[in-house]
């Protein structure tokens, strides 16, 4: 089991998702973007590391 977390600029948790160990990053970071905006619609930016890339990567 990974977990997956959004956190603010002060490292406070937003928004925690759950995976399969075997599921790639990239995969779930649509579900982690999707929660972390339903939740939190205020926010207009998410960064990650590059084991998030993928098709929401926008440069």
């Amino acid at each position: 089991m990974k977990r997956h977390l959004a956190v603010d600029s002060n490292g406070f948790p937003l928004s925690i998702v759950t995976s399969r160990a075997n599921a790639h990053d990239s995969k779930v970071a649509i579900g982690l973007a999707i929660d972390t905006v339903c939740k939190h619609p205020a926010i207009s930016m998410l960064k990650a590391d590059n084991g998030y890339r993928g098709p929401l990567v926008k440069t």
